[in-house]
């Protein structure tokens, strides 16, 4: 049974983001397979599905007819023996990317196959195998790559060997290695160290000063504390949301009457192709400090009923994009390790646990589908907490009495 993907691109030719069909089916082995229609109309995707649907019927090959593609051709494949990984790579597989998916995944496939072909360009398709790899990752470590970089390049790598083996190149999947992304932060430390003083300092790092400077030192800009970025922290460290769900709120999403305290709603914005993870809006009730700093921030506003809650500082019609740098800053000012936006959220969902919030009142306020993400990875318990569950929880030691103390057990034992 074939299905339509219904997708949003940046179309080259006008400019702007439309609407990308592909068809998927599912092959006799369980794997999925896609074909890429190209910015067609929705009846033109139905004709389509209903034809893959009749050569599956069949037993026929399932490939869309060239009048269903896009207006790029596709490239003709090599002969196997000749063909090296540098040929599919640049005469094949990039060029999908490139026609395909967005121009931030190709310059990122673009930058992974350089380093890919610098050191196994020179192979034939059949010459890569297990040991091949394997030899070229701790090449890549010993030149001082992040594991998170050798994984993108060997992702690179098994797509490049399944478009091979889709084209009759290749008779089946090269069994590649796998590498662990060691160079990421133990997200369970940093939240152990995040403790309610710490956060009172970060917060207190970050507030705008009384008199900003204004003295400007070898070309770098004067230190300037953002109150937006105050108050985008703050939000985050309250309410557990993600960056890209902090980013993306407007005056509108805020219901200054809902439960007394007001709440903010998560939902989609189509007009920056942005959409909640889990797929489904969610309310979020605002804490006291949150209502009253963003209550007097939306006053000084002028109480505006829609617009960007943190606009872009170049361009107040857009979403501000990032707050990472300044969140860095404040983190190593005071003693921290650099924390990331996402440690926040983890920040807000351990301290929700230690409060005795249940499991099911978590997961809808922060827009969990599942326990098991919730349970592993963003209940960090501090060590202060652990300290505080132990405190008058043990066997209480008794000492045995001393019979002379007490006369009257004594004799009543002894009799």
């Amino acid at each position: 049974m074939a299905w339509i993907v219904k997708k949003k691109r940046l179309n080259k030719e006008s400019g702007r983001k439309e609407i990308y069909y592909s068809l998927a089916w599912r092959d006799p082995v369980g794997c999925t397979t896609t074909r890429s229609l190209g910015f067609v109309g929705a009846t033109e995707a139905k004709r389509m599905k209903t034809v893959l649907e009749g050569q599956h019927a069949q037993g026929l090959l399932v490939a869309p007819p060239p009048s269903a593609r896009s207006s790029q051709p596709e490239p003709m494949p090599a002969t196997p023996e000749a063909l090296t990984l540098t040929a599919l790579l640049d005469d094949l597989y990039l060029p999908t990317v490139e026609r395909d998916r967005a121009p931030k995944t190709y310059a990122a496939a673009q930058t992974a196959a350089k380093a890919v072909k610098a050191r196994l360009g020179h192979l034939r398709l059949t010459d890569i195998r297990f040991v091949v790899v394997d030899s070229y990752i701790s090449a890549r470590k010993k030149d001082g790559r992040k594991t998170r970089t050798i994984q993108l390049e060997l992702r690179l790598l098994k797509a490049a060997s399944k478009y091979a083996v889709r084209c009759d190149l290749l008779d089946e999947l090269p069994d590649l290695p796998s590498v662990k992304d060691t160079d990421r932060k133990d997200m369970k430390a940093l939240v152990r160290q995040l403790t309610p003083e710490k956060v009172v300092e970060l917060l207190a790092e970050l507030h705008p000063l009384d008199h900003q400077p204004h003295v400007v030192t070898r070309g770098r800009p004067p230190l300037n504390r953002d109150y937006l970025t105050y108050l985008v922290i703050l939000m985050a460290l309250n309410t557990g949301m993600r960056k890209s769900e902090l980013l993306t709120r407007t005056w509108g999403d805020v219901d200054w009457s809902d439960g007394g305290m007001g709440s903010i709603l998560v939902c989609p914005l189509p007009e920056v192709g942005f959409k909640p993870k889990t797929r489904r809006d969610r309310c979020i009730p605002l804490t006291p400090e949150l209502r009253q700093e963003l209550a007097e921030h939306h006053l000084q506003l002028g109480r505006p009923s829609k617009g960007w809650i943190f606009p872009s500082p170049r361009d107040a019609g857009k979403p501000r994009q990032d707050f990472s740098k300044a969140l860095a800053r404040a983190s190593k000012a005071i003693g921290l390790p650099r924390l990331h936006a996402h440690a926040l959220r983890h920040a807000w969902a351990s301290r929700m646990a230690m409060a005795g919030v249940d499991r099911w009142t978590l997961m809808e306020l922060g827009g969990w589908q599942s326990g098991e993400m919730l349970d592993e990875i963003y209940t960090h318990v501090t060590s202060a907490h652990m300290h505080e569950a132990m405190r008058g929880t043990g066997v209480g030691m008794t000492r045995p009495e001393d019979p002379l103390a007490n006369p009257a057990r004594g004799i009543t034992e002894a009799s």
